[in-house]
């Protein structure tokens, strides 16, 4: 697509102050701390815009059967413990912290680029139907967190006969 690696980059510097320019009309000006910056593969440096948040969220499947409501959640690198599930009335919630694996490095890392997210999650839903959370299972395999929640007993419609005085 390009002739040679320097018609590349200026294509790229040309694209990254458009961009910039964009940005400065669109909101007033830039904010420099939202930014980050990553390597391409030249070693040039390209700025991205990085998203402020105080939680992570979670996937979540839901899936039904005749007798329970299914949740599976895909969690890696979180250990059993880390994570916490409640059931109030009609909502399931899940909180959890996944830590930054500090022993897997043996020297100083320089980021490439950030993809995982490290910190504390949660994700509530307001369960579809009325449920018997008394008896609500929870299974945590090879990664994924699967929550089975007993549907309540449907109470079927009994017609109530009127006495005359």
């Amino acid at each position: 697509m390009f002739p040679n690696k320097n018609a590349r980059i200026e294509a790229v510097d040309f694209f990254l102050s458009m961009k910039t320019s964009l940005f400065t009309k669109a909101l007033g000006r830039v904010d420099a701390e939202k930014y980050s910056s990553t390597l391409i593969s030249d070693g040039k440096e390209l700025p991205m815009l990085q998203e402020e948040k105080s939680e992570g969220d979670l996937a979540m499947d839901i899936y039904e059967t005749s007798s329970h409501l299914i949740f599976l959640i895909p969690i890696a690198g979180v250990s059993v413990e880390a994570i916490h599930i409640e059931i109030s009335e009609d909502i399931l919630s899940i909180t959890g912290e996944r830590k930054f694996p500090e022993n897997i490095f043996g020297e100083e890392k320089i980021s490439i680029q950030k993809e995982c997210f490290f910190g504390k999650f949660s994700r509530s839903v307001i369960l579809p139907e009325a449920t018997n959370s008394e008896d609500a299972t929870a299974r945590f395999m090879q990664g994924m967190l699967c929550i089975e929640i007993p549907k309540a007993k449907k109470v079927k419609l009994k017609q109530v006969h009127i006495e005359n005085e």
